[in-house]
């Protein structure tokens, strides 16, 4: 919310971001709407061309332009697909779930997983959005790369005590990762290599 207000808001990360580039709003805000894509294929070759509108898309052959339109639903969905995919197939993951006292317990669980990893995603997003917004050139940020916005806007924007709360936070998160890997690795030592070949009885 803090960084929200500062960069005022919905209106203010467009006006921002169309100041910069007037491309750039188009490119970062285009939730809810087709993303669209076009690719110029003017000087190749006709076989070539065939072969990428395997892909998909319609050619314009007058202007050269191959389009590519992929629907907003269709966008959305797959990312729905994909956080819900991540609680099920990633193993640092199941092996929290195989705590549940029973097979529904453990459907409901990827459930609230899904929805949390969704939720956080685009709260993740939206952020890198916003702070591309207040910085819009990579120069002025200290590091000058997009992985130092993060940290850097908490510093700049968070009361003090918020800010432990953060590194709390990104702490907790690591050290709830590796356990994870760590008895997941355990597992997979156990099961498919010591009891599989060495000690297979």
């Amino acid at each position: 919310m803090l960084v929200w207000n500062q960069v005022g808001h919905w209106e203010g990360i467009t006006q921002r971001l169309t100041q910069h580039d007037a491309s750039l709003s188009d490119q970062l805000l285009h939730v809810g709407h087709d993303n669209i894509k076009r690719e110029q294929v003017r000087d190749l070759a006709p076989e070539k061309i065939r072969r990428k509108l395997l892909l998909g898309g319609t050619y314009d052959a007058e202007q050269g332009v191959i389009t590519r339109r992929s629907p907003a639903w269709l966008v959305v969905s797959a990312w729905v697909i994909v956080g819900f995919a991540y609680s099920i197939v990633n193993h640092t993951q199941t092996m929290r779930m195989f705590a549940a006292k029973s097979e529904w317990d453990m459907k409901m669980a990827v459930w609230v997983a899904g929805v949390a990893m969704l939720v956080m995603t685009f709260f993740n997003l939206s952020l890198g959005v916003m702070g591309r917004a207040l910085f819009p050139d990579k120069g002025d940020l200290p590091y000058a790369t997009q992985d130092a916005i993060y940290p850097y806007l908490v510093n700049q924007f968070s009361a003090e005590g918020l800010k432990g709360l953060v590194v709390a936070g990104v702490l907790a998160a690591s050290f709830s990762t590796f356990d994870s890997i760590g008895s997941t690795l355990s597992a997979l030592l156990t099961r498919d290599v010591y009891a599989r070949l060495i000690v297979r009885e």
